[in-house]
This record gives C-alpha cells, structure tokens and sequence, in this order.
C-alpha cells in the first residue's frame, strides 16, 4: 500500500492517465478483503475486518484518480465524506489501541506490536487528510 501511494503522485507527471491509476486503485481496494476471506488458516471475517483500513485506503486514492479526470460526479463528495470518517475512525481506532500497552512495555521491547498499531494509524489518518485536501 505504502508503494502505491508513493507511487501515485509520480504517475501524472509520467503521463498516466487518471482512469487507469483509479482502476487500480480500485482493484487494490478490493484485494485486501478478497485476500483476507481466502486464507486457509484463522478467521476469515476477523481479517476481511481487519483489512478495512488498507481497503479504504485503496479507495480513497482510487477516488482521488478519479477526480483528477475532472469527470466528478455528484456522488464523489458524499463518498470522500464516507471515506474519510472510515479512515479517520481506523486510525483512532489503531492510534489508541495500543497506549496501554505502550505503557505497561516501557522499560522492555515488544515483538513491535506498538510500531504496527501507529504505522496503521498514521497511514489511515495521512490518507483521510489528503482525501479531504484533494481538490
């Protein structure tokens, strides 16, 4: 995800045209559940659960691609609103979880949990500001 979304801006400038970024976007945006649903080992709705913040992520640049086209429709605005409170909700979500464990792991070095909680955090909430910057 971190790729594609470094990705993205260089694209225009290569002269890539924005259908084609937003399909796949769209497509990433898709994957993550897809992918979660058919694994062969744990819960399957646990980890479609837990892919949202990577799916939304996905969609909302494929949202972005798309309104760089110039071809926005009236429900552009209502889904970036949708999007955005989705992500920002995940990274509340993944910012707070783990604080307590921040505390009670102060002095020892944990398996980096804590890390993963605010790299997932940060990307959701850098994706939900530059959705909503996003002209």
């Amino acid at each position: 995800m971190a790729l594609a979304m470094a990705v993205m801006p260089g694209s225009r400038g290569a002269g890539v045209p924005g259908p084609p970024q937003a399909a796949f976007f769209a497509a990433a945006a898709l994957w993550f559940p897809a992918s979660a649903l058919v694994r062969r080992h744990g819960r399957r709705p646990a980890a479609a659960l837990r892919s949202l913040p990577y799916a939304a992520g996905m969609a909302a640049m494929a949202l972005m691609a798309h309104r760089m086209t110039g071809h926005s429709h009236g429900a552009a605005p209502v889904a970036a609103a949708a999007l955005a409170v989705c992500l920002l909700l995940c990274a509340l979500r993944s910012l707070t979880r783990c604080m307590p464990s921040l505390r009670a792991t102060a002095g020892r070095r944990t398996a980096g949990e804590p890390y993963a909680c605010f790299w997932d955090g940060s990307m959701a909430l850098g994706t939900a500001v530059m959705l909503l910057m996003h002209p």
